[in-house]
């Protein structure tokens, strides 16, 4: 019996897996922008400009806003947008085919880094890691949200390095080299997450160690040119963002707390490795919830793992080690060490931060599944797990069989999840909605499933979703204990107060809208925008003595402000006040010559513009 072809080569592989790569994710080619997406490319005024000195000198993403805690520097990300934008201008599908191909050749370069790993027997781990690694639920919010494009650059760039550097090591082909520092630099410009990547080097040398006395000074000339690479990155990035690479860590309760939830993190992103059933976006964790059940739990975890590896022969408990080892390198620097601050006592757990770290888990389960096989067989089972006698699952024997059918089930079901867990990011309510299901104490999710809401005309919902955000964003302020975290949570509350007044005046509630703009005001009276908004709401509510003090104090506020200087210009118009309107007019006409309203109402008052 032969389930799988006797020869069963590289771009076979590729072939293949951009076949499944397809089938799992080809519905979201139909999918608009969302979140993310709309920020960094829809409503991105810069996105058209392709000055590489502003890419990659500048601050930050183009039209990216100001972070509130966190400073990325990502210059490629904002480049592959860019030179995507030339390419498809504002069809999503475009972007998310991008998407879908950089996820199918990661998944390939994660073949050919465990085959030059492990080596040529265990290209049945190598290959069965790499269906895994494609088509596995939980990689859906990096594959099919196009704002994931950093996650799937940094992991090309740092995976291409990885794969050119056990080329070099094998071949000492000196390009390799160079070429595999030039990867790893790339990946660093596309996420800090590339940080990583010298030290998985580390391991696989750890892996690859032979009895040579010289092994040690050789492996430190190897990866000192990664590690000059990586200082390199930290002074560019200190010059560009006046910071270093990784932010001061305050020695303090919060810092102790947030490592007290590292059990409980590894846990959760365990639980949804071998059961991925609520998946969602903006996954969080309470530092503030009391945990005891994870530090009973994850010590019975680690001494299981390490009775396994224990337990198995040198020859795998490599392998194990190997996998256990790419797991917990790779995850640390999201494990919230380094503060990754959702709202108040919420630390951000995304799933996506598993991208890569799913790599080592998966390993680890296949090694452990090779080993048991060829106990089963009475000898090492690989030569049924490769083609040929070296490359596939090929002829005969029942373990072997059972390789294969245990492959195409698993990444069966992997499949069938990852399509239904897809069609959440087919629009905003849908995303948003799922989200707050499971994160009911996020105030953030609230707000941006309430703006789903009232762009989706669903106003009665968006009220609700806002009134939600409101509760628990006023909880926070007299929690926070730094004047700077209570001031950005009073600008949410602003800005829902703000939000729900639109939604209340699209639902034809006047009044109600009239108290919430007048709510916001209290927060913050001198701003420009909110006195108009009510000067128009006042109007609409046959107010014109109120209206015409608001927009007085917006054009007091903002002098630029060419909606409110209008407004107050027709109000005098409407009530007889001529010759301030006149004024107006004239000062409008300045700042804006083409002005067609001051124009006509200059020439029908008979003042010459």
């Amino acid at each position: 019996m032969r389930p799988f072809p006797r020869q069963f080569g590289s771009f076979q592989i590729i072939l293949f897996l951009f076949f499944l790569g397809l089938l799992a994710y080809g519905q979201t080619l139909s999918y608009p922008f969302v979140h993310d997406d709309v920020v960094f490319i829809q409503e991105n005024p810069h996105i058209a400009d392709l000055n590489l000195k502003r890419i990659f000198l500048g601050t930050g993403a183009a039209g990216q806003p100001a972070p509130v805690i966190n400073v990325y520097y990502r210059p490629l990300v904002d480049l592959a947008y860019k030179l995507q934008y030339r390419l498809f201008h504002l069809n999503p599908a475009g972007y998310h085919f991008f998407n879908i191909l950089f996820h199918v050749a990661n998944s390939f370069l994660v073949y050919i880094i465990l085959v030059g790993s492990l080596g040529a027997d265990k290209k049945g781990v190598a290959f069965g890691t790499a269906l895994f690694f494609l088509l596995h639920p939980v990689q859906t919010e990096a594959v099919a949200c196009i704002a994931g494009m950093s996650n799937l650059l940094f992991a090309f760039f740092g995976l291409l390095s990885l794969s050119l550097y056990l080329r070099w090591r094998c071949r000492k082909e000196r390009p390799a080299y160079v070429l595999s520092l030039s990867a790893f630099f790339l990946s660093l410009w596309a996420k800090e997450q590339a940080v990583i990547f010298p030290f998985l080097i580390l391991l696989i040398e750890a892996f690859l160690a032979t009895g040579d006395k010289d092994y040690v000074s050789r492996r430190i000339l190897r990866l000192s040119g990664f590690f000059a690479v990586l200082i390199g990155y930290f002074i560019l990035r200190h010059a560009f963002l006046g910071q270093g690479g990784i932010p001061l860590i305050p020695f303090n309760g919060e810092l102790l707390l947030r490592i007290l939830s590292i059990p409980r993190t590894l846990l959760m992103y365990l639980g949804i490795i071998f059961v991925p059933r609520h998946l969602h976006y903006y996954r969080s964790t309470d530092i503030l919830t009391p945990d005891t059940i994870s530090f009973l739990v994850m010590p019975a975890v680690a001494l299981a793992v390490f009775r396994i590896i224990r337990w198995t022969p040198p020859a795998h408990k490599r392998i194990l080690l190997l996998g256990c080892g790419w797991f917990f390198v790779s995850l640390l620097p999201v494990l919230n060490i380094v503060p990754l601050i959702n709202e108040y006592s919420l630390i951000l757990t995304a799933e996506h931060f598993l991208y890569v770290p799913l790599i080592g888990v998966l390993l680890f389960v296949l090694g452990l599944g090779h080993y048991w096989l060829g106990r089963r067989e009475g000898g090492p089972p690989t030569a049924r797990l490769a083609s040929g006698r070296s490359h596939g699952l090929a002829q005969g024997g029942r373990p072997a069989v059972f390789a294969a059918s245990a492959l195409g089930l698993i990444g069966l079901i992997f499949l069938m999840l990852t399509v239904q867990q897809n069609s959440y990011w087919s629009g905003e309510v849908s995303l948003f909605e799922r989200t707050v299901r499971f994160e009911k104490n996020f105030g953030r999710a609230h707000i941006l499933l309430a703006r789903a809401y009232y762009f989706n005309g669903e106003y009665p919902k968006a009220i609700d979703a806002y009134q939600k955000a409101l509760a628990i964003m006023q909880g926070y302020v007299p929690k926070a204990g730094v004047e700077g975290a209570k001031t950005v949570y009073l600008g949410f509350i602003k800005g829902i107060h703000f939000d729900l007044a639109n939604c209340l005046e699209a639902a034809g509630d006047g009044e109600g809208a009239l108290n919430e703009y007048i709510k916001a005001l209290r927060l913050d009276p001198r701003d420009a925008i909110l006195h108009n908004n009510t000067g128009i709401l006042y109007l609409r509510l046959n107010n014109s003595k109120e209206a015409i003090r608001h927009f007085e104090e917006a054009v007091s506020l903002d002098k630029n402000n060419l909606t409110a200087l209008n407004n107050l210009a027709a109000c005098y118009l409407e009530t007889g006040r001529r010759k301030e309107a006149e004024g107006l007019l004239k000062e409008i006409l300045v700042r804006d010559p083409r002005s067609a309203f001051a124009r006509e109402h200059l020439k029908k008052n008979s003042v010459p513009p």
